[in-house]
């Protein structure tokens, strides 16, 4: 693992990263229309923005390159599961748009929140 606050400084532009990409949808929405949902999917458009951004924050950009990018994130990140749910529990988006109840383990009553 990274030192002298480097994974600190690459999971807090994980973190902001997120939220940011988050309301630039939103905003593509806001200009271009609601998007419909696919068939025989059962998720939003918006809880989709949500699962692949949990996945790309798990793989990285190129998932055939697996080996190399999981060996990179682990020395900038630490554990991937973590990289995602950080994130994620912590932006009122996400609990927004999934219902998840205060509390929860996914929308913690105290949340730390920057750039949101």
């Amino acid at each position: 693992m990274e030192k002298n606050g480097s994974m600190f400084e690459e999971n807090l532009a994980d973190f902001s990263g997120v939220n940011f990409a988050y309301r630039a949808y939103q905003n593509w929405v806001s200009k271009n229309g609601h998007e419909n949902s696919l068939p025989g999917i059962k998720y939003t458009p918006n809880q989709l923005f949500w699962i692949m951004t949990s996945t790309y924050l798990c793989y990285g950009p190129r998932l055939e390159e697996k080996n190399e990018a999981t060996t990179n994130v682990l020395k900038k990140h630490g554990v991937p599961s973590f990289r995602v749910i950080g994130p994620l529990r912590n932006s009122p988006y996400f609990a927004h748009d999934f219902n998840c109840p205060v509390g929860s383990s996914m929308n913690p009553k105290n949340k730390c929140r920057i750039f949101t």
